[in-house]
């Protein structure tokens, strides 16, 4: 019986003190440094310390730096050329594109691939493909390390198709 108690007597003691707290009525003070910025000029604070740079360029560097790949015909070819795979990751800001896992041939080998669109030139330096394959063995999957000549045709695939349509897009 009392294996039983315990457990009940903590899960009700925590349901009782969530439940009071809920009903807690808390308001954020004026004085708040964070809001000081946002009374003063109704809009959020953007610079951070002395130096007045924002979040966005502590992380990622100046404005020149930076790009948005998020209308690149390279990031939106590359993207629409492996759509066909589950993505597990796309940021737009960094020009990245990493799929899951993909089986292929009957599910005893699987596919990944890691895209980077490294600059808008369109040249073979601008863009980086890595395609790592395992096999499965009955009980586990065996890595058999990169596969750079699919990685290659893929890569070229992609940036004969964002040249064509940087072509078609820059005659129209």
């Amino acid at each position: 019986m009392q294996k039983f108690l315990r457990p009940f007597l903590i899960i009700f003691s925590a349901l009782i003190f969530t439940i009071s707290c809920a009903q807690l009525d808390i308001e954020q003070r004026k004085s708040d440094p964070v809001m000081e910025g946002r009374i003063a000029d109704d809009k959020p604070l953007t610079n951070l310390g002395d130096d007045k740079k924002s979040l966005r360029e502590l992380v990622l560097g100046s404005g020149e730096d930076t790009f948005d790949y998020t209308g690149s015909i390279t990031f939106q070819t590359a993207l629409d050329k492996i759509s066909f795979m589950p993505l597990s990751s796309v940021d737009s800001m960094s020009g990245v594109i990493v799929t899951d896992w993909f089986n292929i041939e009957d599910n005893n080998i699987r596919i990944k691939l890691n895209v980077r669109i490294l600059d808008q030139n369109m040249t073979d330096g601008s863009l980086s493909v890595q395609m790592f394959k395992q096999s499965f063995d009955g009980q586990k999957w065996n890595d058999l390390g990169d596969d750079e000549t699919q990685a290659q045709k893929i890569k070229d695939s992609i940036l004969r198709d964002a040249r064509l349509l940087q072509a078609t897009i820059d005659l129209s």
